[in-house]
């Protein structure tokens, strides 16, 4: 992904999406497409706070374990997909089928989380 695709997405999902469900705070990793000056510039623009990643961070975003499982999907298919657009469709489609179960316990984790980097002063953190 490079930083123009990302900006689109940020602008006709991520924002929308955020707006319809009231959310204020705007979490990413230091990607090279989330640091872009674009990028930067465009979040910098926007009613929503976003929250600053110390580079070389302990992976603390929860969607990563959803991602992962996903992950785990579509290894499970490997020489099945050949094409972008199959794999798109595959992505979209276990995502679709995602817990929201799950997903708003990853999100309760989050000052748990938070509190274990405190803690492990550097050190590396069970999640």
């Amino acid at each position: 992904m490079n930083k123009e695709i990302y900006l689109d997405v940020l602008k006709h999902q991520v924002l929308p999406f955020m707006a319809e469900n009231n959310i204020a705070i705007f979490m990413q990793d230091n990607a090279r497409c989330h640091t872009s000056k674009l990028t930067k510039w465009w979040l910098y623009q926007q009613i929503f706070l976003t929250m600053k990643w110390p580079a070389y961070s302990p992976d603390l975003n929860s969607i990563e374990h959803s991602w992962a499982r996903i992950k785990a999907c579509l290894h499970k298919k490997k020489g099945h997909i050949t094409k972008y657009l199959e794999l798109e469709k595959e992505i979209r489609k276990l995502w679709s089928e995602v817990d929201c179960v799950i997903l708003e316990k990853l999100f309760q984790s989050m000052p748990r989380r938070m509190a274990a980097v405190i803690d492990a002063k550097d050190g590396s953190i069970r999640y």
